[in-house]
């Protein structure tokens, strides 16, 4: 089984691409860590701050469906 690939973001630059694993060793954290950004618990605590009018400047990450061949 192949590892889920990940894209990571803050805001709307893209930070890094690879796997839970090669991500989170280049910043520091936890597999689980990047995993939780890609989770809808993440989107729904960024999406209930309170100054909604502002650029978000939060990391989340986005999982890259692969497709078969």
């Amino acid at each position: 089984m192949k590892e889920k690939i990940f894209v990571l973001y803050k805001g709307e630059k893209v930070i890094d691409i690879g796997t839970a694993k090669e991500i989170a060793k280049k910043r520091g954290v936890t597999p689980e860590f990047i995993k939780y950004l890609s989770t809808p618990t993440n989107k729904k605590r960024i999406d209930a701050r309170k100054n909604k009018n502002r650029i978000s400047n939060a990391m989340i990450c986005v999982k890259i469906e692969e497709e078969d061949e």
